[in-house]
């Protein structure tokens, strides 16, 4: 279900990527195709994923009952280097729980820098809300960036 809707909004959004053609610019393999298939995602697959993500929405909506905002790393493991293939990265590491259950009900999230680990490569945090909690989410993040310097910094490569 999450990978349907996931699918379907990536198709929508690069739509024109991929119709003119300009996704095969792109370095990842399997990132020039992937549109495509995303693209051939049934209506029916995508009316039948949408009609449970109520379902997730309520659920991870009571997560944040008393809180603005829950904070978690934005990856289990530093920025991939931009000179290897993010298909490697993809297959090796995964995303943030929370983010992944984000995305499946569309609650919003935003990523800031904090850091640097391994090999001097950035770090980030992600905060996710409640739905409709955008403003929010944003006021946090910003006001986490007037107190530190993260975001002005960037790794030697």
């Amino acid at each position: 279900m999450a990978g349907t809707l996931i699918a379907c909004e990536m198709a929508a959004a690069f739509e024109g990527l991929i119709s003119s053609g300009d996704v095969w610019q792109l370095t990842a393999p399997e990132d020039r195709w992937g549109g495509h298939a995303s693209m051939m995602i049934s209506a029916r697959d995508y009316i039948n994923a949408m009609r449970i993500r109520p379902k997730i929405q309520s659920t991870l909506d009571k997560l944040f009952d008393g809180v603005d905002a829950m904070v978690t790393p934005t990856l289990a493991t530093v920025a991939y280097p931009n000179n290897r293939s993010f298909g490697d990265y993809r297959r090796g590491h995964h995303a943030s729980r929370i983010g992944g259950a984000g995305n499946a009900a569309g609650i919003p999230g935003i990523t800031v820098p904090n850091g640097f680990g391994e090999a001097d490569l950035p770090t980030g945090l992600q905060l996710v809300g409640r739905s409709w909690s955008e403003t929010t989410l944003l006021a946090i993040a910003a006001k986490y960036q007037e107190k530190t310097d993260w975001h002005n910094k960037h790794p030697d490569v």
